[in-house]
């Protein structure tokens, strides 16, 4: 059995906290999060070694009740999903034609796993074990190049910052996230 990270949930917890700060309408679409046991089971199954911070993300939240809006994402044009919807991408045949690209292309590992995916425009947020733990990257399916924003924690980190800081906001008058690029790039470099 894979332990939870006690550090990262207790970072999760937060940056969940400053979400509901900020007025995000994620907040009130978050499904409960799943048994560790379920999650290691579910990932194993897949092929996939279940790493800490990977049990521990889908244990804080399995998701958010995805609606093609902001209302399901905390960045823009990315949805929470579910472990399930997950695991039902990676092994669709368009998972399987990004793993075996990206395998080519990047040297990705066959565990590739995604934590964001957007089926209306194939926007795509990846979770890649490298061997020393997940990086994750987001991008669009059909563009090169992905910004990669480290480990899951900081991934989460920066997040939060960002949400912190109104570089990520919800604009309730446009009913839409809204971010600002160029703080975003500058904090992904820095942060």
């Amino acid at each position: 059995m894979t332990d939870l990270d006690g550090s990262f949930l207790e970072a999760l917890h937060g940056f969940e906290a400053v979400l509901a700060r900020r007025q995000a309408p994620i907040v009130a679409n978050l499904r409960p999060g799943l048994r560790p046991e379920a999650i290691v089971e579910a990932l194993r199954d897949a092929g996939i070694e279940p790493a800490s911070e990977m049990v521990t993300w889908f244990a804080w939240h399995d998701g958010a009740e995805r609606d093609y809006s902001d209302g399901g994402s905390f960045y823009v044009g990315y949805p929470f999903c579910s472990l399930e919807q997950c695991l039902a991408w990676r092994s669709s045949p368009g998972g399987q034609l990004f793993t075996d690209l990206h395998e080519q292309l990047r040297g990705w590992p066959r565990d590739t796993m995604p934590l964001f995916a957007h089926d209306e425009d194939e926007t795509i947020g990846h979770a890649v074990d490298l061997g020393k733990g997940y990086e994750i990257y987001l991008g669009c399916y059909e563009v090169p190049e992905y910004t990669n924003f480290g480990s899951l924690p900081r991934f989460v980190r920066l997040m939060t910052i960002a949400w912190e800081q109104g570089i990520i906001r919800y604009n309730a008058d446009r009913e839409e996230l809204e971010h600002d690029q160029e703080q975003m790039d500058r904090l992904i470099a820095t942060g």
